[in-house]
């Protein structure tokens, strides 16, 4: 269901990671920390991914919905 996978490697040579969530070949973007001085946006990413999966274990209203629409 989460999964790590890594794009590539930035111009300064590191590595470029992402976290994949879901099924098949749809995909959920949640983007944040482009810049250095964001400090609240990677935290806040990496809590609605959290969210998301702990709603799906749970069987969450939040997380069926968001499944059903992606398979449209």
């Amino acid at each position: 269901m989460a999964e790590i996978i890594e794009l590539g490697n930035s111009t300064e040579g590191r590595k470029i990671n992402v976290l994949k969530l879901g099924f098949g070949g749809r995909k959920i973007v949640i983007h944040g920390g482009t810049h250095a001085r964001e400090w609240i946006s990677p935290i806040t990413v990496i809590n609605i991914a959290k969210n998301l999966v702990d709603s799906y274990r749970q069987n969450g209203q939040d997380a069926k919905e968001i499944r059903v629409k992606m398979r449209k």
